[in-house]
């Protein structure tokens, strides 16, 4: 883990780099978001999050400290036989907190990766901005979506 947030943090400022050891970190929660969710034209599929430890403090105090990492990985859900499992991956999003170099979002950075480029971040600014924007619907808890289950 800390070399995957070693590489994060070497990135030119304002830059997300992908987390390529995310799968090791704390897993948060999946949910598999069907065609009737509104939100399946673009998120539909299997999610599962991830936290790096500091994140997960965060999770539970409410709390994210700079250097916290979320990690939200979208795979395509398959169904065989009554069985959903994990097809392909169709996007990892990252958000970053760092209150300095993003000021504007409380804190926190956002990025996209597609597909299994693990490369090139995909999010314009106003893509970012588009990710802030729905996350300030948060700020009661710090930004994030994602809660402990009891």
């Amino acid at each position: 883990m800390a070399a995957s947030c070693f590489y994060l943090w070497a990135s030119p400022p304002g830059v997300i780099s992908y987390p390529s050891q995310f799968r090791s970190w704390t897993h948060v929660k999946t949910q598999l978001i069907g065609a009737q969710s509104p939100f399946f034209a673009g998120s539909g599929g299997i999610h599962h999050v991830y936290a790096n430890d500091k994140a997960l403090e965060g999770l539970k105090t409410g709390h994210y400290s700079d250097g916290s990492i979320l990690v939200f990985d979208l795979v395509e859900g398959r169904e065989q036989a009554g069985v959903t499992v994990e097809g392909a991956r169709i996007r990892v999003d990252v958000m970053l907190k760092n209150a300095s170099q993003f000021p504007g979002s409380g804190g926190w950075g956002f990025e996209r990766f597609m597909g299994s480029d693990l490369t090139k971040g995909t999010l314009d600014e106003n893509g970012r901005q588009g990710c802030a924007g729905c996350h300030r619907n948060r700020s009661d808890r710090g930004f994030v979506f994602s809660e402990l289950r009891p």
